[in-house]
């Protein structure tokens, strides 16, 4: 979805970066990308891959928006969350479950329904339980629309728009 999208000079976060290949190929499309993370070893990964690949990224440590501008506006924000329903145990384990009562999606899409945005597009697996988590979007008055369904290699992976109730999506 990001490859398709006219991102030059458009604001772009990367919300849970990861390894940041998504900010890469933003920058890439000539973004202004923001890389946020839990993880500080990922933080610290993503500013040396930037030096090395001499590409310019804001990368911040942030549980989520808690760590950015309440007035911050992004044109993208771009999600691949953690969305296996256990409570996480380490940090490294924040890559992969979101609690076991889904407290990530919970605190995310609250996070998401104060903020203004342009598009908010989040990438889930046939593994999760998407209804627990589009109830769990409607609770906070934020609507998941599937944009496209692709598979890779062995899974389904659905992009959905994130819009907020009422909105056009």
């Amino acid at each position: 979805m990001v490859k398709s999208q006219d991102l030059k000079n458009k604001s772009v976060l990367e919300l849970g970066a990861g390894s940041g290949l998504i900010s890469f190929v933003a920058l890439q499309k000539g973004a202004i990308v923001t890389g946020s993370d839990i993880n500080l070893k990922v933080i610290e990964n993503l500013q040396f891959n930037m030096t090395q690949n001499q590409l310019k990224l804001e990368a911040v440590l942030s549980d989520l928006f808690d760590s950015m501008p309440d007035n911050q506006y992004f044109d993208y924000i771009l999600i691949n969350p953690p969305y296996y329903p256990k409570k996480p145990l380490t940090i490294d384990e924040k890559a992969w479950f979101c609690g076991s009562e889904f407290e990530y999606f919970t605190k995310m899409f609250a996070q998401l329904h104060s903020r203004k945005f342009g598009n908010a597009v989040m990438i889930l697996s046939e593994d999760c339980e998407i209804n627990t988590i589009q109830q769990i979007g409607l609770q906070a008055g934020i609507q998941m629309h599937l944009e496209q369904k692709e598979k890779i290699l062995w899974e389904w992976n659905f992009i959905f728009k994130l819009s907020k109730t009422g909105e056009k999506s």
